[in-house]
């Protein structure tokens, strides 16, 4: 078996981060965040950390106020 391994640190260096408000269930479809400016509709975001095997990358379907709606 092959096992692929990359340091993608160089992808977050300088990144906007924001964190979310309380923990949520892996299938919400609205998340609360600290602060919505580093995101715009359409746009990718990553929930956890680049290289867990958590991490979840989502596209941004809306923003109202701190609430971010994921699709």
């Amino acid at each position: 078996m092959i096992t692929l391994r990359a340091d993608n640190r160089v992808l977050v260096n300088n990144a906007k981060f924001a964190y979310l408000t309380t923990n949520y269930a892996s299938n919400a479809a609205t998340v609360e965040v600290s602060n919505t400016e580093p995101f715009s509709v359409g746009t990718p975001i990553l929930l956890s950390e680049m290289g867990q095997s958590d991490a979840e990358v989502l596209k941004v379907f809306s923003i109202s106020g701190t609430d971010i709606g994921l699709g």
